[in-house]
Order: C-alpha cells, then structure tokens, then sequence
C-alpha cells in the first residue's frame, strides 16, 4: 500500500470512529452516553435497553462503623417473549455488582447467600419483578463480610443476575441460562456519603 492510500485510509477510520463515537453518545443502547469509553466523571444516560433498571442513576454509599452500606431498587422487566426463571433460596434473589475500571467490568461485591434451593420464581412474559438490593461491604480488615473487592469503592457500576434462566427444571440438567444481555442492569454512580 503507498503512503497517499494508506493516508486516506487512516483518514476513513477517523472519520468512522468519530461518528461511531458520536451516535454511541446520543444513543440510548448497552453504551450508554458520553461514559462509553470509561470516563468515570461523565453523565451517565439511562439504557432503556436493559431489562434490569434501576431506580437511580447514583446512589450515595453510607459508612457505617462496620462497613459501607447502599440501597439499591431494580426492577426485572422481561421483554423476552418468554418465562424468565430465577433461581433462589426462599425467593432471595440478589444480584452481584460490577464496576468499571480502566474500561473493563471487573466483579467488585457478591452477597452472601443460604445454600437452599426454592421452587424457582417465574417472571411470565411482560411482567415485572422489584428488587431490593440491599449492598453491605464490610470495611478492609475487619472481620465483617462480605467486602467490595475493589480499592475504591466510588466509580460506575452496574448489576449482574446469575441465576436467571430462559429454561429451566429443578433437576438442573437441562436448565438454559438468561442471555448476558439480558441479566445486567444500566449503569449507575456510586458515591460516598459527605465526598
């Protein structure tokens, strides 16, 4: 290739992440607004694409004399076509949370759970299930758990069911698991109480 095509070429692919840059700024899908490429500080705009929302785009984080403390609403709206399942311990589902850092989800705080297995709770096609995501990190140590796995717990997150399914049986055989996309939540901020 010679230097003038090769100049031309280069000059394309700016163009072309500049638009792309540009559309994924003022669109509303899984990269949701000017935060798309990692700057924790920018606004973030909801993703209506998710089929978990939270009530908030930022939510304050308390610090308690054991360890931080965040309330968290999500609601599950499925949009699938089809019956979501949940599995769970006496109809305790609680997601996980995974925080952005250097443009990579990285796991940062899972709950701690009962080892049971309950009928799985069933979300029929457009129908709705709340959450109420009650996150509690004990503070680094203390004996208080579970903790954020993170250094900073301040930054942009979001939620991450792992036990939804688009199929499943309580055998566990033959249960097929929720697509990824469907089993994360829009983005949200947290801060800390008083920064």
């Amino acid at each position: 290739m010679n230097h003038g095509r090769l100049s031309v070429v280069l000059a394309m692919r700016a163009a072309l992440f500049t638009s792309l840059a540009a559309v994924l700024a003022c669109g509303n899908g899984p990269t949701e607004g000017p935060d798309a490429f990692g700057d924790p500080g920018a606004a973030l705009v909801r993703d209506h694409d998710a089929l978990l929302q939270t009530d908030s785009l930022s939510y304050t984080v308390r610090a308690d004399p054991d360890g931080y403390r965040v309330d968290i609403g999500a609601m599950f709206t499925n949009s699938t076509g089809a019956s979501v399942y949940f599995a769970n311990c006496n109809s305790l589902i609680v997601p996980s949370l995974e925080k952005l850092e250097g443009g990579e989800w990285v796991p940062a705080w899972y709950p701690v759970l009962p080892l049971c297995l309950s009928v799985p709770v069933e979300v029929p096609p457009g129908d709705t299930y709340d959450m109420d995501v009650q996150v509690f990190g004990g503070f680094p140590g203390n004996n208080q758990y579970p903790k954020f796995r993170v250094s900073d717990v301040e930054g942009i997150y979001r939620l991450v069911l792992h036990e939804a399914y688009s199929y499943y049986e309580m055998d566990g055989e033959s249960n097929e698991s929720l697509s990824e996309r469907w089993r994360i939540s829009n983005r949200f901020r947290l801060v800390l109480e008083g920064e």
